[in-house]
């Protein structure tokens, strides 16, 4: 592409895609602006969601290198119509999706964050509508160092969407089979954090109340894992296997 949209340089960041060649771009926040300036990105299911199943939503995130701000207000949301809006401003409607900050912070700039949760269809919804869906009041918004003077607003990209049935007769990805098998805990005696999973894992981030990242190793890693931790308070520990992702917290006194 041209006109300073293309991929991985473009006049927003330097920035690979999560997979493929292109993501989506949008502003998640503009503070100051009159009526809380929003841009959503939209697009048709391949089928309608079906009353009653459940359904493993996944999108992920990365903040823009010039982006001043981070958001951590993103969400998704399904409906049997497309939304369409001629005003600069954040759409009135509640996400079946939402990020929890606490849990996952998305401040961490050249890092693709995944988003990600499950919903119970209500049947027929056709259309995901993804992005910051609360007005500036209730935005959970902070400064970042490193951004561009030039931008004034918050933006992030957006790749790998994904929506798929979890239902317990598909045995699809046999999620099932490993969420919520985690056993994480502190060894006072060896000084280690150790991780136990009943299914192999791609990546463990851990993450301090701040939001800021502390350890992160990736790469097929076995049931068993352990690293040694100095730190003491309560940590988000980001547990990602192939086709989603389990968040724990841990407390070290």
């Amino acid at each position: 592409m041209t006109g300073g949209f293309s991929v991985p340089s473009n006049v927003y960041a330097y920035e690979m895609a999560h997979s493929g060649n292109a993501y989506a771009g949008i502003i998640m926040e503009f503070p100051g602006s009159v009526g809380s300036n929003r841009e959503y990105i939209q697009a048709e299911l391949l089928d309608s969601l079906v009353h009653g199943k459940s359904y493993l939503v996944s999108f992920y995130v990365c903040i823009a290198d010039s982006s001043p701000f981070a958001v951590n207000d993103i969400g998704a949301f399904f409906g049997d119509t497309a939304i369409f809006s001629n005003q600069l401003t954040y759409l009135p409607v509640t996400p079946q999706i939402q990020n929890i900050p606490l849990v996952n912070p998305l401040n961490q700039r050249d890092t693709w964050i995944l988003v990600q949760d499950t919903i119970i269809a209500d049947g027929g919804e056709k259309f995901i509508t993804i992005g910051n869906f609360k007005d500036d009041a209730n935005t959970d918004t902070s400064s970042l160092a490193g951004g561009s003077i030039n931008l004034d607003y918050a933006y992030y990209f957006i790749d790998d969407v994904d929506v798929h049935s979890i239902d317990s007769t598909s045995g699809i990805y046999d999620a099932p089979n490993c969420l919520n098998t985690e056993q994480i805990y502190f060894d006072f005696i060896t000084q280690d954090i150790k991780i136990h999973s009943d299914c192999k894992f791609n990546s463990i981030s851990i993450y301090n109340l701040s939001g800021d990242i502390e350890f992160y190793h990736k790469n097929n890693i076995e049931k068993d894992f352990k690293t040694f931790w100095p730190y003491r308070g309560l940590f988000i520990v980001n547990i990602e296997y192939s086709y989603y992702t389990s968040k724990k917290k841990l407390l070290i006194k």
